[in-house]
């Protein structure tokens, strides 16, 4: 008993938890979704850590579509993105929630897409 106690109370693996990072940490970063059948189109969200945004599409993988700059916040799971358009401020909200490299996004009418974080 004496020989087997010590192998019993020894872990092996590294008992340092790497901190959690936020929800707010996990989504700065570049993320893409595929938008067309053929994987030819592309969308895209950057979130930059001083809280502005960028969202664009690439159409065949090199012309430049749609494209809008926003500010964000999160409070809990709920993005919020705020547009100035034509002068005007638009809020417009969005549940997230971000597994590993999965960034899954929730609109108002409870549409559902997927991003993937692209790696640097």
């Amino acid at each position: 008993m004496a020989i087997i106690l010590p192998f019993v109370l020894t872990s092996c693996g590294d008992d340092k938890d790497e901190p959690k990072q936020s929800l707010e940490q996990q989504l700065i970063g570049k993320w893409v979704r595929v938008i067309s059948d053929d994987g030819a189109d592309e969308e895209y969200y950057i979130f930059n850590k001083d809280h502005t945004s960028e969202y664009y599409t690439l159409l065949n993988k090199t012309d430049r579509g749609d494209e809008s700059h926003f500010t964000w916040s999160l409070n809990g799971n709920v993005l919020t993105a705020k547009y100035i358009i034509n002068s005007h401020e638009e809020l417009v909200y969005y549940d997230i929630t971000i597994e590993g490299d999965l960034l899954t996004i929730k609109n108002k009418y409870d549409m559902i897409f997927e991003f993937h974080r692209v790696k640097s």
